[in-house]
């Protein structure tokens, strides 16, 4: 469907420029590998429990699995992809218009 197009682009250009084993490390992550993410954690977080990230998925009263998985990914994007926003934003914005003008009838986008 659209969300699995819109994640399969967004997570497309995040790889560029992204080494093979920082796409490993990150899969294993977004995979939620219990073990990994809170060894992942431990020693490339410091105190992350007092890290804003992980109190915002902790106040929404989620498993301590899924607060360490989701913060680990943010905190991780954070770090090795410091325009992860801007580069969500822009394709978001990208494909949208793409969306439209396919419902508009025109299949050539400008």
């Amino acid at each position: 469907g659209l969300n699995e197009e819109l994640v399969l682009r967004v997570g497309s250009r995040l790889n560029r420029g992204l080494s093979d084993s920082q796409i490993e490390e990150f899969t294993r992550l977004i995979d939620r590998d219990e073990e990994f993410v809170h060894a992942w954690l431990e020693s490339n977080a410091g105190q992350y429990q007092d890290d804003p990230i992980y109190r915002h998925f902790a106040s929404l009263g989620l498993a301590r699995a899924e607060i360490e998985a989701e913060a680990a990914a943010t905190i991780w994007l954070r770090s090795n992809c410091p325009d992860y926003r801007g580069i969500v934003q822009q394709t978001v914005r990208e494909f949208y218009a793409e969306c439209i003008q396919r419902l508009n009838g025109s299949d050539d986008p400008q």
